[in-house]
């Protein structure tokens, strides 16, 4: 499902989010140590290994092109993310950066399970329903999420969104889908954590972007580059329909 050329078109947009969205976490977090699950091609931890984070691990499936990873390959596991995710040891930070959206919901709890497994923060982020994504088959709303991530006794944190929704050098979903979750009795030892948390939680979460809404109303605003994937994969799409009705 996942080729090359999915990974081409949206390592610049996942980079350039990184460069913005990253130094705000760290700054707040400080980790020591971070792992990626649904890494891709390692974007995000390039990102934390320039910032001068060098405990990094990614997690992917195995059609992840290694020659395109963005991390040294020995960082890199290969894992089913609908299964277990079980590794001896914690990271201080933990990742899950648009992948929820890519996992069957009958296996959603189970893949929440293996990020609060890896660590006390959890920097998440899925795409909302109709958003309509290439491999999407599980389009929540962020309170779905937080009620799930709320089960392991895990917060919501709204410290990102705030900071980056009128950055136009970011697309917008990740302006409007990126959450903090933080384990309870972690975040009770943590008086500035704890402090934010109570400042925010009474945020809003299920909120639209508004340049989703602009492309939902008036397609001719979508980004060219987005436009060009869409068509990609819409001729893709056909052209295995056909070559499957021919056998």
């Amino acid at each position: 499902m996942y080729k090359r050329h999915f990974y081409k078109a949206q390592e610049v947009d996942s980079l350039r989010a990184a460069k913005h969205v990253l130094p705000i976490v760290l700054n707040l977090i400080r980790p020591k140590s971070v792992i990626d699950v649904g890494c891709g091609l390692g974007t995000w931890l390039s990102v934390c290994i320039e910032q001068g984070i060098q405990d990094v691990t990614g997690v992917d499936g195995d059609y992840v092109p290694k020659d395109m990873l963005r991390i040294p390959h020995d960082r890199f596991l290969v894992a089913d993310l609908s299964k277990p995710l079980s590794l001896e040891r914690k990271y201080d930070l933990v990742m899950a950066l648009e992948v929820a959206e890519h996992i069957p919901r009958e296996f959603e709890r189970l893949f929440v399970k293996s990020l609060t497994d890896l660590g006390p923060v959890v920097l998440f982020a899925a795409g909302v329903p109709m958003r309509s994504g290439h491999g999407h088959v599980n389009e929540q709303w962020q309170s779905h999420w937080v009620a799930i991530f709320s089960e392991r006794s895990y917060s919501v944190l709204d410290y990102v969104r705030p900071r980056i929704w009128d950055d136009r050098e970011i697309m917008w979903w990740y302006a409007q889908d990126t959450l903090l979750f933080m384990d309870r009795s972690w975040m009770s030892e943590h008086p500035i954590l704890q402090s934010e948390w109570e400042h925010r939680s009474h945020t809003i979460l299920d909120i639209v972007h508004p340049r989703l809404f602009e492309e939902v109303i008036d397609p001719r605003r979508m980004s060219i580059r987005k436009a060009l994937k869409g068509t990609v994969y819409g001729v893709g799409r056909m052209v295995r329909a056909a070559l499957g009705r021919r056998h």
